[in-house]
Parts: structure tokens; sequence; C-alpha cells
């Protein structure tokens, strides 16, 4: 609403082996700067600590002059490595001071305010089958979307769960697992192939800024949409409503609050195939 000028900027990667996956911003960040993760093409040594290879990086960018995006420039980097990249996924905290990197196995905090260093939690995660799909933050927590692994053995090869974490990376206040009713058309589904990354078992999740107690999780696969309360300070999760529309696929793809009571909801259109 505040935007005076209209500018483009192109910024010239120095380093042609990084490929970004994302770049975010803080939604309420009185700075011009910014962040952007991604992956390492070929090998790649964190020049720090020439012993440790690493695939990934994150990297901040800040802007001195916020009337002009010909300062911005890379400020900081630093590398991480993960066994799975299928599975990343990032968000900027609200004032922009920091961001957090959610992935399979492993999550990071990255505070260049603090440190040029990222922190990391190697044992978040309760089931290490999780995979983060998609997440939003708020000041205080973070709403984390993903699947769980049922096991080889269950005809239902993976669960949808959504979880309430704190913005340090130490706390899961609250979790709810998706639970289909048996005459739905929901419980004929598998959820086969959900190792790999895949357009059908992507989601999406935003917290309302104009409410922050209310969130939406949108799961194109079920064709629906969860409507969840956050209370106790912040600490608790739990399902107020749902709406689907009807057996298909697709509902869900995006969501985004657009007051305190309105909200818009992408329903993509797939093949079969999910083309």
């Amino acid at each position: 609403d505040n935007v005076t000028n209209d500018q483009q900027c192109f910024l010239s990667y120095t380093d042609e082996t990084h490929y970004v996956h994302s770049v975010g911003v803080g939604s309420h960040a009185n700075e011009t700067n910014f962040y952007a993760v991604g992956q390492i093409i070929g090998a790649s040594l964190d020049p720090i600590d020439s012993s440790v290879s690493n695939n990934t990086f994150i990297a901040f960018y800040h802007s001195p002059n916020a009337e002009s995006c010909l300062t911005i420039s890379q400020i900081l980097i630093d590398y991480m490595s993960l066994t799975q990249r299928d599975f990343l996924v990032m968000v900027v905290h609200p004032t922009g001071q920091f961001a957090l990197v959610l992935a399979e196995n492993v999550v990071f905090k990255y505070n260049p305010f603090v440190s040029s260093r990222i922190t990391t939690n190697t044992s978040f995660w309760p089931d290490i089958s999780f995979t983060p799909r998609a997440a939003d933050i708020d000041t205080n927590f973070t709403i984390v979307a993903g699947l769980v692994s049922n096991g080889a053995s269950s005809s239902i090869r993976a669960s949808v769960i959504v979880y309430l974490i704190d913005n340090n990376l130490r706390h899961i206040y609250s979790n709810w697992t998706y639970k289909p009713s048996n005459s739905s058309w929901q419980s004929q589904l598998t959820f086969s192939g959900t190792n790999g990354w895949s357009v059908k078992y992507s989601m999406s999740v935003d917290i309302n800024n104009f409410d922050p107690t209310r969130v939406l999780v949108g799961v194109p696969y079920l064709n629906t949409v969860f409507h969840f309360v956050i209370s106790g300070s912040g600490t608790i999760l739990t399902l107020s409503s749902q709406i689907d529309n009807g057996n298909s696929v697709g509902f869900g793809k995006g969501v985004a609050w657009l007051a305190s009571d309105q909200a818009a909801i992408l329903a993509n259109r797939y093949t079969s195939t999910f083309s």
C-alpha cells in the first residue's frame, strides 16, 4: 500500500553452482532485506570447515538504501548438509530478523543479526519419517504441514499431520493428524509414492495476519482445506472446521486470508496423472 516507485531488480549470482529453491521476506520488516535458500549443484565444501561436505545454502541479502534496489547485495551466506533435499521449506519471521529452514530429519535457524552461522536441531521431529510440505510463521510460533509414513504394511502409506512449533526450534507445542471417516471417499486414498516430491502431495499454510489465532491448511490431494484455531497462549492447535470440494483433487493448492473472516482458496484442475 505504500509503494511509491515501481522497481525491478536483477541480481547477478557470483556462484553459478547455487540453485535457488525459494526466497522470503519479513511481512512487517522495516528494513530492505531478504533470504534465499537452495542447493549447490555438484561438489561444494564449507569454506570454514573443508572436511564437511555441504549441498545446501542459505543467504541473507540487505540494502542500506530502501529507495534503491541497486544497493542490494549478499551480506552473509552459510551452508548445511541435507541427505534429502526434496522436502525443504523456508519461512521468514515477520520482522525479517531470522529465517527457519524446515527439512526432513533436521531443522535450522538462521539469524544473521546475531551470528553468521546457522543453529541446527537434528532431533526435532518426533517422527523421523516426517516430510514438511508447507509452513507459515507468526511472531511467536510456526505452523508446519506435511506427511508421516504409516509403514509398508499399511494400506494407507502416509498421513497428513500439522505441527505447531516454537520459533526457537526447541519445542513442538501441539500436533494434529488427519483421520478420514470410514464412509468418506478420502478413506480410499493410499498416499503411495510419498518418498519423492510430487505436485499431488503439495500443501499450503496461511496464518491470519488480522487474527493470528486462525490458520488455514490446504491439502489438494484430499481436496480439502482445514481451519484451525490456536489457543493456550499460542501452544494449542485445534481443528475448528474443514471444507472440501467434492470427490476430486486440487482444492487447497493455495490459501490466503483476505480479512479476519475472509479467505481465498486456489483450486487447481489436474489430470489423473497430476500434470
